[in-house]
């Protein structure tokens, strides 16, 4: 099943972000995000065209697509 790979997956790669980066930095990063809200109706109604897309840097069935990927080279390709 594909969640088994990707859980597999993550805890091969677990350890190496742990060496990154803290637990309690990592908590406090998190506490201090207030993230970017977004409409999903004002969206979607604007006129013209409107999108919904996703933009990831790996997928279980390609696996890393990219590495540092650029958001406007990609949305060219």
């Amino acid at each position: 099943m594909i969640l088994d790979v990707i859980v597999e997956d993550k805890k091969k790669r677990l350890p190496e972000h742990k060496k990154n980066i803290s637990e309690i930095k990592m908590r406090e990063l998190a506490e201090k995000y207030e993230g970017k809200k977004h409409g999903f109706y004002q969206a979607l109604s604007k006129s013209g065209i409107s999108i919904i897309g996703e933009f990831k840097n790996a997928s279980p069935s390609l696996g890393k697509i990219k590495s540092k990927i650029n958001l406007l080279d990609r949305i060219d390709e």
